[in-house]
């Protein structure tokens, strides 16, 4: 509903202003190029699944166009993020403002790969609601420690 897609809308906000930040602060490598494309990607492809609603109704979605259309934001935002996180760990090694958040990046990147093995458990078993938003919780996290390092590095 409602509230689903303003988080939908929001959490791309998020990744778009990550990724200009991560532009802006990160030593330019070409894994540090990619990271950021894919959190613009990922960031995209929440806009996409905010304004494609869900089919939180079929019993084996996606049962519509919209929500097939929904289902390919997800997957595109889900994917780009979990790829950028890992990236971004790497790229956190070799730079030594960021070295002290390694280790952690990289923690929450594992999570975020647990938390999408158990949103795959939750759509067998068609609990799909539920597997979404651990998995949105985990990436909201890496986000969110993410977020808070660079706010350190720039202050």
């Amino acid at each position: 509903g409602l509230l689903m897609t303003i988080a939908f809308f929001t959490l791309a906000l998020s990744e778009f202003a990550l990724a200009l930040g991560f532009a802006r602060a990160l030593i330019p490598s070409k894994g540090s190029y990619i990271s950021v494309l894919l959190l613009n990607l990922a960031g995209v492809g929440m806009v996409v699944t905010g304004i494609f609603q869900g089919d939180v109704k079929s019993l084996h979605p996606p049962g519509t166009t919209t929500s097939l259309i929904h289902w390919i934001g997800a997957g595109l935002s889900f994917l780009s993020l979990m790829i950028a996180t890992f990236l971004l760990s790497n790229c956190f090694k070799t730079d030594s403002r960021w070295r002290p958040f390694q280790r952690s990046s990289f923690a929450l990147s594992v999570i975020i790969v647990l938390a999408l093995v158990a949103f795959g458990a939750f759509v067998m078993l068609g609990w799909v609601g539920i597997g979404e938003r651990i998995y949105i919780a985990a990436c909201v996290l890496w986000l969110l420690c993410a977020s808070v390092q660079l706010w350190r590095l720039v202050l």
